[in-house]
């Protein structure tokens, strides 16, 4: 038997989401727990650890930010900005060895063999890796591993950056912990651990791939409060999410999932999905379930349909869908097994565009499936690239008319992005093809990213520069395009840059999601810790009445 600890810390919240429990880490606990192993998760996206996190004084001064953001970004909003995140890098390297001094109080405590990091990216990442090397020095004999989102966009460069970690664990990670728990006793050795990057004195190796082909084989996640003490209390959300499927057949150029989860579908079976949802419902009261997967394909709505008419729903969902993936001829039902919010992977509605992006999505189609969305009562989230790679500006403007058509027919959201440039994608790989030119070299840019924060609430125009251009346009200049193509959106009262599990959160607090968006927005730029633990908590009671 082996002893570890599981650890999360994705950084300063970006999303409502940022205080959800981590489904990942859950998945796998129970992995270990079913392998006899003993585990605890420690996840520090709490509202507790933004207290540590967010001095007063530095609350204080991103409220004096906020109205300076209300109108088009300026000189004194970017410098304040800049002032303040410099403040901010400096308290992150602060609790980071809060989060050291912690660990090191379980590891003494449970006796740990292993620490597994789920590396975020940005100041997730550089706060983890600190604290993993403060261990690495506390503890010489604890094996260190590290997996999760820097891992697929960074890879070996981590190795690089950071001497602290044994492992590191590149895609799924079920078949890999229980091997990486096995090693540890010396009765399997790393070359037979599935998903795995080594190092290897001054070389590189990797094990081979491999995918969990049947999910409902996986253990239960494990949230008990025991394995997962963060969920004692109101200092997480108790909104949870399931891997319902994994997989995408699609291929989208600019999209990393298939790296992650394989080009084949993988699917849990109706009745495993609903007896997780009644378990999180009887534990947690959990009534709100957002699904994992990047696609849910239309089989599984077609289950849950029927499952759900059988035995009647005690809970609502949001997730990713594709036009072609719900069935238009039963969306009415799919609202009645409580679905409430779906979000679409358009793009763009331009034919030349979906060609490019190796969408698949045939732009009627599309606006059909989102209708039919809104006639049901289900709040459709659509994902807009702006510009795209060759982009026309008649295309935008055609893309803009579109979205006006279908924000006057019902609710509608809308998520407008940069185009970002991400190895082991299409765009990356063959960059020329697409208009894309890196300025510096691939490693280099690769190790960046594992570093680069991401700012949601704030204008991209405010983000730290990425050294690459795209037909011809600089980081500031595509930015610029974006910024003004959402400016277009706003001032026709669309409402932009809500997640759809944000619909979740209003229904059950019986809010509008206009008024939701305000304080989401205003709360993830201050960064009160004293109000998102009020909010947390009236969130919760509402999530359990609901």
């Amino acid at each position: 038997m082996a002893r570890g600890l599981l650890v999360s810390f994705a950084g300063y919240p970006v999303m409502i989401s940022s205080f959800f429990p981590d489904n990942g880490l859950a998945s796998l606990a129970g992995t270990l727990l079913a392998h006899g192993h003993e585990v605890k998760v420690l996840d520090f996206n709490t509202s507790d650890s933004l207290v540590g996190l967010v001095p007063a004084e530095r609350s204080r001064q991103l409220e004096e930010l906020m109205p300076l953001l209300s109108g088009p970004t300026d000189r004194e909003a970017q410098t304040l900005f800049y002032e303040i995140d410099e403040a901010l890098d400096a308290d992150l390297i602060l609790f980071a060895r809060e989060m050291a001094d912690r660990l090191t109080a379980e590891v003494e405590a449970q006796k740990s063999d292993f620490i597994g990091f789920k590396l975020w990216s940005g100041d997730g990442f550089v706060a983890s890796v600190r604290a993993a090397e403060m261990l690495k020095h506390r503890f010489p004999a604890i094996r260190v591993y590290g997996g999760g989102p820097a891992v697929l966009y960074s890879e070996e460069t981590i190795f690089e950056y950071t001497g602290a970690f044994d492992a590191l664990v590149d895609g799924e990670g079920e078949e890999a912990i229980i091997g990486l728990a096995e090693s540890i006793s010396g009765s399997r050795d790393l070359a037979d651990v599935p998903n795995l990057i080594l190092r290897d004195g001054a070389s590189i190796r990797r094990t081979a791939r491999s995918f969990v082909v049947d999910l409902d084989e996986l253990a239960l996640p494990s949230y008990s409060p025991e394995v997962y003490p963060s969920l004692r209390g109101d200092r997480q959300i108790k909104l949870f999410v399931i891997d319902e499927s994994r997989g995408c057949p699609m291929g989208c150029a600019f999209c990393t999932h298939r790296n992650a989860t394989g080009r084949r579908w993988r699917t849990k079976s109706s009745r495993r999905f609903l007896n997780e949802a009644e378990s999180l419902n009887r534990d947690f009261g959990c009534s709100q379930i957002r699904l994992g997967g990047s696609y849910t394909p239309m089989s599984f709505f077609e289950g849950i349909i029927d499952c759900v008419g059988r035995n009647g729903t005690s809970f609502h969902f949001s997730g990713f869908a594709h036009p072609d993936g719900i069935p238009l001829d039963r969306v009415e039902d799919m609202a009645t097994a409580g679905c409430r919010s779906l979000f679409f992977g358009v793009e763009s509605f331009v034919p030349a565009d979906q060609e490019m992006l190796g969408k698949r999505i045939e732009p009627q189609h599309a606006v059909n499936a989102i209708r039919k969305c809104q006639e049901a009562g289900i709040v459709p989230g659509i994902a807009m690239i702006v510009p795209l790679p060759g982009q026309s500006p008649s295309a935008r403007e055609k893309n803009l008319s579109n979205l006006l058509e279908l924000a006057a027919a019902g609710a509608a959201l809308v998520m407008v992005t940069i185009p970002g440039l991400l190895p082991r994608t299409p765009w990356f790989q063959e960059r020329s093809r697409y208009g894309f030119k890196l300025n510096v070299a691939e490693d280099e840019y690769r190790s960046l990213l594992s570093q680069y924060k991401i700012r949601h609430v704030l204008p991209p125009a405010m983000w730290e520069p990425l050294p690459y251009e795209l037909d011809g346009n600089r980081f500031q200049q595509i930015c610029g395009i974006c910024a003004s193509f959402q400016s277009e959106l706003t001032k026709e009262g669309i409402l932009t840059n809500i997640p759809d599990e944000l619909v979740l959160v209003a229904e059950s607090r019986g809010e509008s999601l206009g008024a939701c968006r305000e304080w989401h927005r205003e709360m993830l730029l201050k960064m009160d810790a004293c109000r998102w633990s009020g909010l947390i908590a009236d969130t919760n009671r509402s999530l359990e009445a609901s």
